[in-house]
């Protein structure tokens, strides 16, 4: 059940991109339209109490696959991210990582900086804190997303991400950050 929820919200994201192309190309007067990556999100809140929980390039448990594989992880394409690649995600898979994490009381303001390629959503202690649909080459560090602090724990956390490639090449590393009080 699950997978075909993902299978139906991938054909939904495919035909909204699809439709949009299509709109672009239409309205452009059938001129070449050149679409950009996207700018990279810098954190605005990095301060002399922020620590990273997370660093790119960490270890996590793939699920379905013994033991646990450094990221980032990618095809070994073409981008320029590729070169980076510690552990192989074959394309047009899903890929599912996990990894646990200590929070100390009163942190707060938990952040995700992700690069991917191309679709990914993150989970907190269960809970699903966003969802990006990129296309592209990654760039490092190029989406933020911010967890809800109703959510952290004090003590154990467990990070979830759950990304999809739709062909091509494939990629992702992420770090998470939170501010201590």
């Amino acid at each position: 059940m699950k997978m075909r929820k993902r299978l139906e919200r991938l054909v939904s994201r495919t035909l909204c991109f699809f439709v949009v192309g299509m709109f672009v190309t239409l309205t452009a007067g059938f001129q070449s339209v050149a679409v950009a990556d996207p700018v990279p999100t810098p954190d605005p809140g990095i301060t002399d109490k922020t620590i990273v929980v997370i660093p790119n390039h960490a270890k996590y448990k793939v699920v379905g696959v013994p033991g646990t594989h450094k990221a980032p992880f990618g095809s070994g394409d073409g981008c320029p991210l590729q070169s980076t690649v510690k552990s192989f995600w074959p394309v047009s898979t899903v890929i599912t990582l996990k990894k646990g994490f200590t929070l100390p009381p009163g942190a707060h303001n938990l952040r995700v900086q992700l690069s991917i390629d191309n679709d990914a959503e993150i989970f907190i202690n269960g809970t699903s804190i966003g969802v990006v649909t990129h296309g592209f080459c990654p760039l490092v560090d190029e989406f933020l997303i911010i967890s809800p602090d109703p959510l952290l724990l004090v003590g154990p956390n467990v990070l979830k991400v759950v990304a999809t490639d739709l062909g091509g090449e494939s990629f992702i590393d992420l770090r998470v950050l939170v501010d201590l009080p």
